[in-house]
């Protein structure tokens, strides 16, 4: 059997092959921005951990965990079913999440307004913003030490 795990901003979800919820770990609500960056910065979430530890595989030759991630598969590789996992992106659980994304994040119990989804975004995006800001900053005072350096 096949397992297709993604992550949306609810949290990490597993889906079968036929594409049926198999599990899911949610985010706490004061965790979705913080978490979502550090998916970013290609951090292995406890909730990850907790969701592929706990899937419950028939034969551990044959069923295979699909992620899709920008991770490479090593990161993985203190995990109890480290041999099962492969790393693929797309997988077919994340097309299918964003095809239906309204419907999954009602049916694993994720209730958030539109309006509570767009604060999420624009905070992850602030964020994002004062990150680019100090590395430019970085950027302009090592130019400024290294035109010092010369003279």
């Amino acid at each position: 059997m096949e397992f297709y795990i993604t992550q949306c901003i609810a949290g990490f979800i597993a889906f079968d092959e036929d594409l049926q919820i198999a599990d899911y770990k949610l985010f706490t609500e004061d965790e979705v921005v913080s978490n979502l960056i550090k998916i970013e910065e290609n951090e292995i979430l406890d909730e990850e951990i907790e969701l592929i530890n706990g899937m419950k595989l028939d034969s551990k030759d044959e069923d295979k965990i699909i992620i899709e991630t920008t991770k490479r598969k090593s990161q993985y590789k203190e995990l109890e079913n480290y041999e099962n996992i492969e790393v693929k992106t797309p997988n077919k659980g994340g097309e299918h999440l964003r095809s239906n994304i309204d419907n999954i994040l009602e049916e694993i119990g994720f209730s958030k307004s539109q309006d509570e989804i767009i604060q999420i975004y624009e905070k992850l995006a602030i964020y994002k913003i004062k990150k680019s800001s100090q590395e430019e900053d970085k950027l302009l005072i090592q130019a400024i030490n290294s035109v010092d350096d010369i003279d």
